[in-house]
């Protein structure tokens, strides 16, 4: 899901990262570590279950501050986006839980 925002109100990464924004935020992240460039990429998430029974939720939303164009670039308009991807409701179906660390030697 992709809502647009009003460029006017200055809400979205799509906004503070265009123009001299971008050096703005840039500067900001050097002196201080703070701004855009240190946010994750979904500061917001939700795990949810899509039906009842399941042990474990079986979906994840991610809120995301901005839209993006072609190749992943900033769109030109400003906006956010709720993206939805569907989880494994199972650990044994996770190739992370598969994983197997081994000791160095």
């Amino acid at each position: 899901m992709k809502c647009t925002v009003p460029p006017a109100l200055d809400l979205t990464c799509n906004d503070k990262m265009r123009g001299l924004g971008r050096v703005g935020q840039a500067l900001r992240y050097a002196l201080n570590r703070k701004g855009l460039p240190g946010l994750p990429a979904a500061p917001i998430r939700a795990y949810i279950r899509t039906r009842a029974g399941l042990e474990a939720p079986d979906a994840a939303l991610s809120w995301i501050p901005f839209l993006v164009g072609e190749n992943f670039h900033l769109a030109r308009t400003s906006g956010d986006a709720v993206p939805a991807c569907p989880q494994s409701s199972s650990s044994a179906d996770n190739a992370a839980a598969r994983h197997t660390c081994r000791t160095p030697r």
